[in-house]
């Protein structure tokens, strides 16, 4: 397009200080329908150390950035054609980030409203001299530099958030190389492949081949697995596009979530052992002990040896307890605890349990007491297993009670719920003790007993099964209460 203010090519050309910093390779496109003046922009370019092309419209501007890249665009605004300056800057940008600085005679209010939208890196008023054409151009250039690699940061920290969150899903070693395989390919690899020392099982290789690429990547960085000073396996990458920082960076938190992985693994086989070792060693002392049991009966009966045999079968009944606790805390870890529901009467059980235990509250001077806020409730339950929870809840409590203390069984109605409840008079739990009563084998360092640290663990691996949940409240010096809820059933 003609302008009377730049239809000539007798522009003031100042070359003081223009070469002091040539930027050499640095490609920049001239888009000016006008084919003098882009030919003297090119010429003023190439004086300045910048390797210029010229495009004549804005279609052949969308053409040339289509195929090659360029650092920086100079464009006027108002092109001939289809598509004026501002059209092919935003049409350009859909593909590209290349800065573009606007190059016009009009600086009306509605034309830079519309450059504005385009987010240009610049503006020049034709006509301009050599010296602001410079400036113009290392301030876009340096200011896009700067938006770059903010940009990449930003992504940068994007992605590792999004390992951090993704390593963090599981504690399967498997599925943690599964995520990261998925993170890096084809994002910031074609290739990469994880081994690890410890698993004789292996790793399979995860691979992406782009689509354009006809022979393989050959640059390949391989980077150690290292936690706790100890060398886990190594990440081979190939076709790698990511920085060497970064690469670090996701291979530690890989480390770290792999270590973790593996330690779980370990404590895993380990319990899992264990437990199978408990279920045999429990299943096999069964059978002697019931002989042992059979001729303890025969001694009680006998005159003179009858006290001996009492006491044998006091040690073997404990001893037989305890392989029970042990069975059936296995199962509990295995998750095979097997139920046999069916519709039960909940005073009829309760009153049970509190007949078992009167003689050995008042023996200790115990008050015990049974007490239905709501009678006829019936629940959904396997009779033998709540009767098992109850009897160690109201053991524990005669056990932590004083002489005078009281002891109380209770039952009530809370909605489609039946709510059961052993409360006593104890010395209470300490805060502190709370978190721990559940866990495998805890005890607290409390007065002498004779249980085994089983009785919680298992009597909350029972109501689990029924999809209720044992909780306590306790204040020491008062004392504490054990519930759970379990469905009613309408007979």
């Amino acid at each position: 397009m003609v302008h009377p203010v730049t239809d000539s090519l007798a522009w003031t050309h100042s070359t003081d200080d223009l070469h002091a910093a040539p930027i050499t390779g640095t490609r920049v496109l001239v888009v000016e329908d006008e084919h003098l003046v882009a030919l003297d922009i090119q010429l003023r370019l190439a004086r300045m150390g910048f390797a210029a092309e010229v495009a004549f419209s804005g279609s052949e501007a969308l053409r040339k950035t289509g195929e090659r890249r360029f650092d920086l665009v100079l464009m006027d605004i108002k092109l001939r054609g289809a598509l004026d300056g501002i059209e092919a800057t935003r049409a350009m940008h859909a593909y590209t980030d290349v800065p573009v600085i606007y190059l016009t005679a009009y600086a009306d209010t509605p034309t830079v409203e519309r450059a504005r939208q385009t987010e240009p890196y610049g503006y020049l008023l034709k006509p301009f001299q050599d010296r602001e054409l410079k400036v113009t151009i290392d301030m876009a250039l340096q200011r896009h530099s700067s938006d770059r690699q903010r940009a990449e940061q930003q992504q940068l920290q994007r992605f590792l958030s999004e390992a951090s969150a993704r390593l963090a899903e599981s504690l399967d070693y498997r599925h943690v190389a599964h995520a990261i395989a998925e993170l890096l390919v084809p994002r910031y690899a074609d290739w990469c492949s994880l081994r690890l020392y410890e698993t004789a099982d292996g790793l399979p290789e995860f691979t992406y081949r782009h689509p354009d690429r006809d022979a393989p990547p050959l640059d390949e960085t391989m980077l150690p697995l290292v936690a706790r000073n100890v060398t886990l396996g190594t990440l081979t990458i190939v076709g790698s596009i990511g920085d060497g920082a970064m690469l670090e960076d996701v291979a530690h938190r890989l480390a770290m979530a792999l270590d973790n992985a593996l330690l779980y693994r370990r404590a895993e086989r380990a319990v899992r052992m264990r437990d199978d070792v408990l279920a045999i060693v429990s299943h096999d002392l069964r059978g002697p002990l019931s002989t042992i049991m059979l001729r303890a009966q025969a001694l009680v009966r006998r005159p003179g040896v009858a006290k001996l045999g009492h006491s044998i079968l006091s040690v073997a009944g404990r001893m037989n307890r305890l392989i029970g606790d042990l069975l059936d805390a296995s199962a509990v870890n295995a998750g095979k605890l097997t139920l046999a529901t069916a519709t039960h009467d909940v005073g009829e059980l309760v009153g049970e349990v509190s007949e078992m235990f009167h003689g050995t509250a008042a023996r200790r001077g115990i008050d015990l007491v049974e007490l239905g806020l709501d009678d006829g409730l019936h629940v959904l339950c396997d009779r033998d297993r709540i009767f098992q929870v109850l009897v160690n809840l109201v053991s524990n409590a005669l056990r932590f009670t004083a002489p005078s203390g009281v002891v109380r069984v209770s039952y009530e109605r809370r909605g489609e719920l039946v709510r059961i409840a052993v409360s006593d008079t104890g010395i209470g739990i300490p805060p502190h003790q709370l978190p721990h009563l559940f866990e495998q084998f805890w005890q607290a360092p409390r007065p002498a007993s004779d249980g085994n640290g089983l009785g919680l663990y298992i009597a909350q691996g029972i109501l689990r099964e029924h999809g209720s949940e044992l909780t306590v409240e306790s204040t020491v010096g008062v004392g504490t209460t054990f519930a759970f809820e379990l469905p009613r059933v309408v007979p």
